[in-house]
């Protein structure tokens, strides 16, 4: 009963950094939303069956290792989920990243833009200047 106990100790701590490593990314755009259907149902399912194991384990011996064991399968069907999608788990980290690039370059862009505007307003001399940059845009 121990093994499976560090077993599924080992597999929960898998998963634990596996939900750190993506935790600001979309993960409903890898295979079109089942991916992370699949994941939270199986995810939730090793849990219960965890909490399950730990209720009775001073009652039933044998039941709480069955529940142990059902755990066990069903953290290693989520592992292997995991890793059968890695390629378009990490397509999805790419495009979070290029995503949030963008949208910093954006914001740069927009305060240098309302700085020029706001020194145009404030100096005359550099308006001309400023509309001749702001042509370029």
């Amino acid at each position: 009963m121990d093994c499976y106990k560090y077993l599924n100790i080992h597999l929960s701590d898998y998963v634990k950094n596996f939900e750190k490593r993506t935790k600001r990314v979309d993960l409903f755009v890898v295979d079109n939303g089942q991916f992370y259907v699949t994941y939270k149902k199986l995810h939730n399912e090793a849990i219960f069956s965890v909490r399950e194991a730990k209720k009775i384990e001073g009652i039933d011996k044998t039941k709480s290792l069955k529940k142990y064991e059902d755990a066990y399968n069903q953290y290693t069907e989520l592992y292997d989920h995991i890793n059968s999608k890695i390629s378009d788990i990490n397509w999805a980290k790419r495009k979070y990243c290029v995503k949030f690039g963008l949208k910093a370059l954006l914001w740069i862009a927009s305060v240098i833009l309302s700085s020029l505007i706001t020194i145009s307003v404030g100096c005359p001399k550099l308006q001309s200047i400023v509309e001749g940059v702001i042509a370029c845009f």
